[in-house]
């Protein structure tokens, strides 16, 4: 059966009932939605409740259209649950099923009717055939409106009418050609056409046992109904009372060449279903399994695998789907035996779309088990296959995971030909907007222009390219009411956020999608925004609120995630223990931890360079800067600079110039620091640009330039705090700290004695000593005369009589006047002292938050040291006994 089953036939007769207007308008409500659910998949009660987050997460554990479709088609009862509870129109004659002329209780009792009077085979197949004069037709004459709106009776056609009652014009309904209930009326017709004899037969016999448990109902209603009332050919057959019909004998012989053991009740088929049910509740569990691992409750997976062996012919998604319970179930032998009957299955067909799917998935699974040349190779084919079939949504998948490829092994795609469109992927999404486009699929385009602004902050574009690419995919978004696209809305604002420095917003971003458009977003998504907020809360020193986050999404989603969602959720919960136990300074424990997350194939991707970062850290908390030194350099020339990710080179610059800083040769990063200050600022990212700044200032501080390192610093804090980055902040501060200790001590120093300078200096002097003798009076300016050559000019007057001071003098004069400075100095030098110590507090403050016990021990020494210099002995005392404490706590922790 391609789609007609007995359960069909039950709703062609809802609908016939539905189009002549025996459902009355207080019952209509109800048979429609069970109409559409039927009909379309489309749950009208969840959708009018999609806005409630509670109502909604109430019918995420029950799969409404499932648990419908198995039922409709394994039994009838469905349809009594729906309309024995609503009241029939009232009607002058008997059209219930009880005796006389009592009228019909309920709409089950006319639905009863009309479902028995499809009495045989030729009666079925009129029944379907002539359903689409239901339809409203675009030409139609005045004569056949007029025939089709004539008064009808309920009497057969040789009775006489009984009185005026009976007949009276009933108003029908028509329905458009392309309305749903329209399309499903023409599809089932279409269906029967293309129907052989037998197929047909084989209907007629699935109809009389769908329908043969109301068979009681009916005998009860009409207890002289014969043996062979459900085929109406062999009623008429029977013997009479009058001796009419043929034998009882011929006609039992004729019921068994018919029917066979159908009337032993030894049926051995299952029940009957059709191809296109089993393809919709494969295609709704393959969504599932993509979106939330598995949702389907077991006793309808169980009723769905009966229904798939009751199934003449397999279809193609089976081993698919197959295929993913192999792999969720961590089962990779069945999975890669599933994949290749995937393969058998579409070259045998021949089907493009299903041989483009397969290969898709071997690609992805190639690539989980560290095959990466042969996933390319898959993917590249699965590509081209896409393009051949114009399947735009095939290749926007495609080219997503080449996306994703790129970023963690761009070696392999760089190898590629680089006149190819893959290797320029500007011209790839220009691509796939306009395919999308002439396709009508704007999901597709709204997911490329967010994969656009991926891209884009992954290479550092322009911030503005990105921001564009950000406002179409929200304007359509907005426009054409696309839920589903929240989630990767949620994700890349969230970066792009990020990027700009303004970590309140980012984490905004992820709270809104997980409060209000969670419910219409599938797992994965969910667990990629929950883990970007719990890696906020880990850069805020929150690591007891990153790891509730993170496991609470093992908690609510146990057994129902997919691999690498699972796998994902590991790394991150791994990667903030490690990130914790490196703050508190249990190197020990968290050269373990990292070394759990080093366990993976070589190169430096993306999505493994944290433990990468980490290692750096340990061992930079442990003072081994050569081998660090030696390790950035390693992770450098790995990098490829045209197709990674800008925060891996400018973090792997920054952690460069933060150990010559450590070495106490901060001079030396000046360059390494420059240069990723000017990366940081052409790519626009903010928090980089910050931590540049910083690096700059401490090598200002190392070269004396203490007002130049508090400008550079006053600029860039007010950014850097936005960004709530705890331990990066505290470390600006102690940068600031230095530069104000620095301002204070040029201040503070006392005058020096020019005990270098000779005895018998001079100072031009134009008043006279006592002891010298007078000045010779200034000279006249005399007239000119013809000798004279300087006719006409003025005669400059004598020069300065210089008077010799003796070594006291001299002294005693700069003594003076350095003592009227420095009582100028002294109160801004305790006024920069005051402003160190006010940084150090914040320093203090935020490494507190984020729990780093090295940055404590270093603000805390330095505090002791200003408060010693300020003349404050017991507050000196006080930090240094803190910072002895601490740094014996950390030196225990470590061994």
């Amino acid at each position: 059966m391609r789609l007609l089953t007995p359960a069909k036939v039950a709703l062609l007769v809802l609908i016939d009932m539905y189009v002549d207007n025996e459902i009355p308008c207080t019952a209509h409500r109800p048979v429609l939605e069970f109409l559409t659910l039927h009909t379309m998949n489309i749950d009208l009660p969840l959708l009018r409740h999609k806005l409630s987050p509670a109502k909604a997460q109430a019918h995420v554990s029950r799969i409404r259209t499932v648990e419908a479709t198995v039922e409709i088609v394994a039994s009838v009862a469905v349809f009594q649950q729906l309309l024995l509870p609503l009241a029939s129109k009232a009607t002058g004659t008997g059209t219930g099923t009880g005796t006389g002329n009592s009228p019909a209780h309920s709409l089950w009792d006319v639905f009863l009717q009309r479902l028995w009077k499809v009495n045989s085979l030729n009666e079925m197949h009129v029944f379907i055939a002539t359903r689409p004069r239901r339809l409203l037709r675009q030409w139609t004459d005045a004569s056949t409106a007029a025939a089709d709106d004539e008064p009808e009776s309920d009497a057969e056609p040789g009775d006489q009418p009984q009185s005026s009652a009976v007949l009276r014009p009933r108003r029908r309904l028509r329905l458009t050609a392309n309305s749903p209930f329209g399309q499903f009326v023409r599809t089932c017709r279409v269906d029967l056409q293309r129907q052989t004899f037998q197929q047909t037969a084989q209907l007629w016999q699935a109809f009389i046992t769908y329908r043969q448990p109301t068979a009681g109902q009916m005998r009860a209603a009409a207890p002289l109904r014969g043996r062979f009332a459900f085929d109406g050919v062999l009623d008429d057959a029977a013997p009479t009372e009058d001796g009419g019909g043929w034998a009882a004998d011929e006609v039992r012989a004729l019921a068994d060449v018919v029917y066979g053991d159908m009337l032993r009740g030894d049926v051995t088929e299952g029940v009957a279903v059709s191809t296109s049910d089993i393809e919709n509740l494969i295609d709704f569990q393959v969504q599932r399994m993509h979106s939330f691992g598995c949702r389907v409750p077991m006793e309808i997976r169980h009723q769905f695998e009966d229904m798939v062996r009751d199934a003449k012919i397999v279809p193609s998604k089976t081993h698919y789907l197959r295929y993913l319970e192999a792999w969720k179930a961590g089962d990779y032998t069945t999975a890669f035996d599933q994949v290749y009957r995937f393969f058998d299955y579409s070259l045998t067909n021949n089907d493009r779309q299903s041989y483009q799917m397969a290969l898709m998935t071997l690609a992805v699974i190639n690539s989980d088990f560290g095959c990466y040349d042969d996933a390319l190779t898959a993917m590249l084919e699965a590509i081209s296959t896409a393009r051949e079939n114009g399947d735009v949504r095939t290749l926007n998948m495609c080219l997503r995971w080449l996306f994703r490829f790129d970023l963690n092994q761009p070696a392999l795609l760089r190898a590629l030909d680089s006149s190819t469109m893959l290797t320029n992927m500007h011209e790839t999404f220009s691509y796939l907007k306009t395919k999308s486009a002439e396709a009508g699929m704007i999901p597709l385009i709204v997911s490329t222009y967010f994969l656009e602004a991926e891209y884009g902050l992954a290479t550092g574009d322009s911030l503005a390219a990105i921001s564009e690419a950000m406002m179409r995919a929200c304007y359509l978004i907005g426009s054409k009411n696309l839920p589903d696209c929240f989630g990767a809305k949620a994700t890349t604002a969230s970066r792009v956020w990020s990027r700009m420095g303004v970590a309140l917003l980012s984490r905004l971003e992820c709270d809104v999608f997980l409060q209000c458009g969670a419910t219409a977003a599938n797992l994965s998504t969910i667990v990629q925004v929950t883990i970007g907020k719990a890696n906020h809360c880990a850069l805020m020193g929150d690591y007891p609120g990153a790891l509730a986050l993170v496991e609470g999404l093992t908690v609510r989603f146990h057994g129902l995630m997919m691999p690498d969602i699972a796998e994902a959720i590991v790394r991150t919960t791994r990667c903030i223990r490690a990130q914790q136990l490196l703050s508190q300074g249990r190197l020990r424990q968290a050269d373990a931890a990292i070394a759990l997350l080093a366990q993976q194939p070589d190169g430096l991707p993306r999505a493994l360079a944290a433990h990468h970062f980490m290692q750096l850290d340990s061992l930079f908390r442990r003072g081994e800067y050569t081998a660090a030194l030696e390790r950035i350099d390693d992770m450098l020339a790995q990098l490829d600079t045209g197709t990674t990710s800008i925060s891996l080179q400018l973090r792997l610059m920054l952690c460069k110039a933060r150990i010559f800083t450590r070495c106490a040769k901060p001079v030396r990063g000046l360059t390494i620091s420059v240069r990723a200050a000017m990366l940081a600022l052409a790519a626009r990212a903010v928090p980089y640009l910050c931590e540049a700044a910083g690096l700059l200032a401490n090598v200002l501080n190392s070269l004396g330039e203490y007002a130049a390192a508090q400008h550079l610093l006053a600029a860039a804090l007010p950014r850097l705090l936005e960004t709530e980055h705890g331990a990066l902040v505290g470390e600006m501060y102690l940068v600031l700290a230095d530069a104000y200790m620095g301002v204070a001590g040029e201040m503070a120093a006392p005058p020096r004695r020019m005990a270098s300078e000779p005895a018998d200096s001079a100072v031009a002097s134009t008043a006279p000593s006592p002891s010298a003798p007078p000045s010779t009076p200034p000279m006249r300016a005399t007239s000119p005369t013809d000798d004279d050559h300087h006719f006409g000019q003025r005669v400059p007057p004598p020069p300065p009589v210089v008077v010799p001071l003796t070594a006291e003098q001299m002294h005693a004069a700069l003594e003076r006047d350095a003592a009227a400075a420095y009582s100028v100095d002294r109160g801004q030098a305790r006024e920069a002292l005051a402003q160190a110590l006010w940084a150090l507090e914040r320093a203090l403050e935020h490494y507190g938050e984020t729990g780093d016990a090295d940055g404590q021990c270093e603000a805390l020494s330095k505090k002791a040291t200003a408060l010693r210099i300020a003349g404050e002995q017991e507050r000196a005392e006080a930090a240094a006994s803190g910072y002895l404490r601490m740094r014996e706590e950390s030196t225990g922790r470590v061994f």
